[in-house]
């Protein structure tokens, strides 16, 4: 039976997270700024947004809009505290600098064309197994051309179990590779099958932090460098 090579997009094979870095520090500015001395600390406001952004994945998983509203969320949240009204001016604010995450380029992580066609040359089926908007994937891959490599592509809106479940039914468990860097979305996705993994550690949102089987992670895991030690394993 042919092997299956799931691939994770963010992260994975193209860089994702510092997209969100400058909004957010953007963001905490004009709170700041706009509440003045009535603000908080940046920090305390990063952790606030921090948590209203982790329980707005339980309710519109990896949605473009979930970011930038967030934000929102977090400013309506310090003015109830403060017995303040939020300005609609300083929501458009907010919304406006948060969406800048979803601009391009989005850039393609060292080696990653490189890899993707000497898989393809050497006969495994390739699948890109990828949460999040689908419109935005949907651009993130067209901008990067990477259609020509993948036998299948796959945006789901956040879990990724069922859709690598259906591959194992159909290549076999024992053929299906989920290759990512999360704990959480990749990684305990493909252990709750299992199918093997591979895991290759990169900085990501501590949504992903989660505790892994260790019986199951030694037994079915194997952790890379980087993306191109993936041609020394198949």
């Amino acid at each position: 039976m042919r092997k299956c090579l799931v691939f994770d997009g963010d992260d994975t094979l193209w860089f994702n997270a510092y997209k969100y870095h400058l909004p957010m520090i953007k963001c905490l500015e004009i709170i700041c700024k706009e509440l003045k001395e009535k603000s908080v600390h940046p920090l305390e406001l990063l952790k606030l947004h921090n948590h209203i952004d982790k329980e707005m994945v339980a309710k519109a998983g990896f949605k473009k809009d979930r970011f930038p509203l967030s934000f929102v969320k977090t400013y309506r949240r310090i003015c109830k505290e403060r017995n303040l009204i939020p300005e609609r001016r300083v929501e458009q604010k907010l919304l406006s600098k948060a969406y800048k995450f979803a601009i391009p380029p989005f850039p393609l992580v060292k080696g990653a064309r490189k890899v993707l066609r000497k898989l393809k040359k050497r006969g495994y089926y390739l699948v890109l197994l990828t949460a999040g908007d689908r419109k935005l994937q949907k651009e993130k891959i067209r901008y990067n051309s990477l259609e020509r490599y993948f036998d299948q592509i796959i945006i789901t809106p956040l879990n990724k179990k069922e859709k690598l479940k259906k591959l194992a039914k159909k290549f076999g468990k024992e053929n299906v590779w989920m290759i990512g860097n999360s704990k959480k979305s990749d990684i305990k996705a493909a252990l709750q099958i299992p199918v093997k993994a591979i895991y290759i550690p990169c900085f990501t949102w501590d949504y992903e932090d989660v505790e892994l089987d260790k019986k199951l992670y030694r037994k079915y895991v194997i952790e890379c460098r980087n993306l191109v030690q993936l041609l020394e394993i198949f």
